[in-house]
């Protein structure tokens, strides 16, 4: 379970222990992945706000090929979505992409928060 025991959990920790190998290897990536949502996730707010397109695809961009480790499909699929559309000039469906992924991110965070105590 994340943060909000009511909704599923959004880490596949069985898979990214598969694919890493250690569970402190596991932690230390986890932390790393928090600490990159803690600002990224602003930052990619101000892009949009700002009409920056390409300034949220280079922040996606790097979450793609590092959260398809640890999280669930449903959340990947998102992301992968809003960097798709991240690669082109289109705002109004970025903003919408980003709408439907953004408060996941925030669970994303406040999940791998309580797993390491830190809530």
């Amino acid at each position: 379970m994340n943060a909000n025991s009511s909704s599923p959990s959004l880490l596949e920790l069985g898979r990214a222990l598969e694919f890493v190998g250690e569970e402190d290897q596991i932690d230390t990536m986890l932390g790393m992945l928090r600490d990159s949502l803690e600002t990224d996730i602003p930052a990619i707010d101000q892009c949009i706000a700002g009409g920056d397109v390409r300034g949220a695809n280079r922040l996606l961009h790097p979450l793609k090929g590092f959260m398809p480790v640890f999280c669930v499909v449903t959340l990947v699929d998102k992301l992968f979505l809003a960097e798709k559309i991240s690669k082109g000039d289109d705002l109004a469906s970025l903003r919408d992409a980003w709408a439907a992924l953004r408060p996941d991110l925030v669970a994303l965070k406040a999940e791998i928060e309580a797993r390491q105590g830190k809530a």
